[in-house]
């Protein structure tokens, strides 16, 4: 049986930017132990040991990312073809880098265009209404 993590990055008190550990906080119950849910806030670096731990097969990165669209469009990205440094709103780069050179496994990352991400800002309607559309798209790519 595959083994998946999916993280989900982002800070709730930076409006949008909770976005991906609002998808995690959705997603749990879902899955049997062969997917692992992580909320990594904004220090996904703290849970290197947990996921290599795992020994994946597969991981998706859910984070708010900077690219041309409309606000609540949703991407998905190989980190192989994107600059990591300028698509993502946090410092994903390395956390990413670690990962391919430790697991060699596939990543995924489905990013979100925020509204905002000012700090002290609620998560906007536009992009709340998304949660429930990227939680469908991560248990279609596991159950598939």
């Amino acid at each position: 049986m595959s083994k998946f993590v999916v993280v989900g990055m982002g800070n709730k008190l930076r409006a949008d930017d909770g976005f991906g550990s609002e998808v995690v906080r959705k997603l749990r119950g879902n899955f049997e132990k062969n997917v692992l849910l992580i909320n990594a806030g904004d220090v996904p670096e703290n849970f290197l040991e947990k996921i290599v731990n795992f020994n994946p097969d597969k991981i998706f990165i859910i984070d708010t990312m900077k690219f041309k669209g409309k606000i609540g469009e949703i991407k998905i990205f190989d980190p192989d073809e994107v600059d990591l440094k300028s698509f993502s709103t946090h410092k994903s780069s390395l956390f990413i880098d670690y990962l391919k050179k430790r697991l060699g496994c596939e990543i995924e990352l489905i990013g979100i265009k925020p509204k905002t991400t000012e700090f002290g800002k609620r998560m906007s309607a536009k992009i709340k209404k998304r949660i429930d559309d990227v939680a469908k798209i991560i248990k279609d790519r596991i159950f598939h």
